[in-house]
């Protein structure tokens, strides 16, 4: 039976151990998750920005942002952050997690706007920070986490 190579934490991580060389691992992680986001919240900004603009309600503006960003950061946390091989198993948990962020987007929005009485792009600004923090813990523990046969 082949066995499949650990993951490159599992590499730089012998025997569950954390020396420095780990923690350069999970910096570097963490940096291109953060900038593969970025791209994306960018243009899920842009995209709530125009359609804002045209007056659509800030909530449903900001979900059709998070489709047209969600395609472009599914393919750079697979290929970049996270360094996946498989997307037979990625990419539905992808759609889980993306399911699960725009509602928590959504919520905490809509209650940034209407309770907490912020502006809109203040509002944007707290649920993205909110989401991207679920976002990481999600990918790293579940949707791009590839299994190791020992």
């Amino acid at each position: 039976m082949p066995t499949s190579n650990p993951p490159p934490l599992i590499q730089a991580c012998p025997e569950n151990r954390l020396p420095r060389s780990c923690f350069n691992v999970l910096h570097g992680q963490a940096i291109r998750f953060l900038i593969a986001g970025g791209l994306a919240t960018l243009v899920h900004w842009s995209v709530m920005a125009i359609l804002v603009y045209q007056d659509m309600s800030p909530v449903r503006a900001s979900t059709a942002g998070a489709i047209v960003g969600a395609v472009i950061n599914y393919m750079l946390q697979f290929h970049w952050a996270f360094g996946a091989r498989s997307h037979e198993k990625a990419a539905p948990a992808y759609a889980c997690t993306l399911l699960l962020g725009w509602c928590a987007n959504a919520a905490t929005l809509a209650f940034f706007i209407s309770v907490a009485q912020l502006d809109p792009v203040l509002g944007q600004a707290c649920a993205t920070a909110t989401v991207a923090a679920m976002n990481f813990i999600l990918y790293k523990k579940v949707v791009f986490h590839e299994s190791v046969s020992r």
